[in-house]
């Protein structure tokens, strides 16, 4: 019986080795049999470097809950992916004052991404971002609650296309696009609040400055995803422009009313290691001593990577 213990032992734990091997076998063909095109990036997992190409990174500051939605080419689909469309990210930041914030957002992230994954080729992609968003803001508008009245939703959005050193955009509402091009920040997008609107008045002598800047409707939005009537979305292209260090970094207003532009710079400039950029960023806002931070949502391409 001695001389039979080491293969018994033995015996045991090829078995074990075979069914953890088993097990692992089929989580493998469970997690292949489920693969998708896109992943967002949940405030219950908030930091996912899912690419070297893409970063994604969330915090849900002191709101109760999350109302920025991202989607970024899902890990195990990317290479591949990008190589056939590019490399897509989007960001919509629900409006919290609104109906449905975390719902709309994310109706409308999804629907723009999948329009573009299922699409044919497409020759113009910012103009195919631009009536993409016109449909999903007359959807959005058409949304009704269960008591069958109107909600009142809306949503910013923004969207980045990378194909080869050309850049793609389009943007709706206040999250914005910036572009780190040799050692200089761009903001390339523009923010839609109602500010703009009577900055325009002041330079016609309509009103004064002071009158503007005290106005209480200046930080809300004059453009946003489920307006319903929706005309202006701002979209741009820069061909060939895009160099090996080049960043581009879509974020919502978040981040932007805790960093300004100097600060954005300074992280950026600081930061050696791209694949830490996003968590500097929301490290950095976060510790501004606000008494409300709102919801955090930052993404980085690395244009050369």
């Amino acid at each position: 019986m001695g001389e039979l213990q080491p293969l018994i032992g033995w015996l045991a734990m090829l078995a074990g080795a075979l069914l953890l091997a088993g097990s692992g076998l089929m989580l493998l063909t469970a997690a292949r049999r489920h693969k998708h095109a896109a992943q967002p990036v949940s405030s219950a997992n908030p930091w996912r470097y899912l690419y070297p190409l893409c970063q994604a990174r969330q915090h849900l500051g002191h709101r109760h809950e999350q109302q920025d939605f991202v989607l970024i080419p899902f890990q195990s689909d990317a290479h591949e992916w990008v190589r056939r469309h590019g490399c897509l990210s989007v960001l919509s930041d629900g409006m919290g004052g609104m109906d449905s914030g975390a719902l709309t957002s994310r109706q409308c992230a999804q629907s723009l991404f999948g329009a573009y994954a299922n699409a044919p080729e497409i020759a113009d992609p910012a103009a195919f971002f631009r009536e993409t968003i016109l449909s999903i803001d007359r959807r959005i508008a058409s949304l009704t609650g269960q008591d069958g009245q109107a909600l009142r939703a809306g949503t910013t959005v923004t969207v980045v296309l990378i194909r080869g050193t050309t850049l793609f955009w389009a943007s709706v509402g206040d999250s914005r696009i910036y572009l780190w091009h040799q050692q200089q920040l761009t903001q390339l997008s523009q923010d839609h609040h109602y500010l703009t609107t009577l900055l325009e008045q002041v330079a016609r002598d309509q009103i004064t400055l002071d009158e503007a800047l005290d106005d209480p409707r200046k930080d809300a939005l004059s453009r946003y995803v489920g307006m319903g009537k929706l005309e202006a979305i701002d979209t741009g292209v820069l061909e060939h422009a895009l160099e090996p260090d080049d960043l581009v970094v879509l974020c919502s207003d978040g981040l932007t009313r805790a960093l300004d532009d100097d600060e954005l710079r300074e992280v950026i400039r600081n930061t050696q290691i791209r694949g830490l950029l996003a968590d500097r960023l929301i490290e950095t806002a976060i510790q501004k001593d606000y008494l409300v931070h709102d919801n955090i949502s930052v993404v980085v391409v690395s244009a050369g990577a």
